[in-house]
């Protein structure tokens, strides 16, 4: 009866200890169906070989509340002081289970891109990372920003930042959303997509630059958010958004 969900729940598990590129040491089980004996005996017999410590802790059902409730208090002490740097977070930092970067219009090279990725007027959609998955950053502390983007037309007088997310490690390129009918299929698709985490806009003026306008973009990642901030290096101007996201 409830061998298609666990069996289901096994692959996501394959799925999430794949992604590692550390080795898993210790697994905990909770939640209310993670009391069943039948779950934990079918998910120890598959992991015992990759995994040092499979537990269940007291009272599972209660412990992703009790998690929740501990970091919300943690959040309200930490919102008594206006100041980033006195913040105390339940939690400091975390380690990454997607890559981010941003979705870039580069120029297609017949001798680095394949020809299927090649759109129109001879361009290419890239992906640039900021932070690659596997990653510990900390709770309040700015990914190294990149400097350097230009506009495309010398008349733009705007420029859009969209942020991504992605279970894969290594990108290169910035791959559409297909739609997938299969159940399988869609796990998968789910584990693989590029999704948009959100997007900055920021004003360009002194179009007598033409393309010569250089704007620096960067982000760092909160408690249940994510801060975006972009530069104008020509004049100063700065610019800043919030994404809430609910898995890091």
């Amino acid at each position: 009866m409830f061998d298609p969900i666990i069996d289901r729940i096994i692959r996501l598990i394959y799925v999430q200890l794949s992604n590692n590129r550390k080795t898993c040491e210790a697994m905990f089980l909770v939640g209310g169906f993670s009391e069943s004996k039948y779950l934990q005996k079918k998910i120890r017999a598959e992991f015992r070989h990759k995994v040092k410590i499979i537990s269940v802790p007291g009272q599972p059902e209660a412990a992703i509340v009790r998690g929740a409730a501990i970091y919300g208090l943690s959040l309200i002490n930490s919102s008594k002081t206006d100041e980033m740097n006195n913040f105390v977070f339940a939690i400091h930092s975390r380690v990454l289970t997607f890559t981010y970067g941003i979705k870039v219009l580069g120029e297609w090279k017949k001798d680095i891109h394949p020809p299927h990725r090649k759109i129109y007027n001879n361009k290419i959609y890239l992906f640039d990372p900021f932070v690659k998955r596997g990653t510990e950053v900390e709770v309040g502390k700015e990914s190294p920003p990149k400097s350097g983007y230009t506009p495309l037309n010398p008349s733009q007088t705007g420029l859009k930042f969209e942020l991504y997310k992605t279970s894969k490690y290594e990108v290169k390129y910035f791959e559409e959303d297909e739609d997938v009918d299969n159940e399988d299929e869609i796990e998968e698709d789910k584990e693989n997509k590029m999704e948009l985490v959100g997007t900055l806009r920021i004003d360009l003026p002194d179009i007598h630059l033409a393309c010569d306008r250089r704007v620096t973009f960067g982000f760092y990642f909160g408690d249940m958010e994510i801060t975006a901030f972009a530069r104008n290096e020509v004049n100063g101007q700065n610019f800043q958004t919030k994404f809430e996201i609910e898995e890091f």
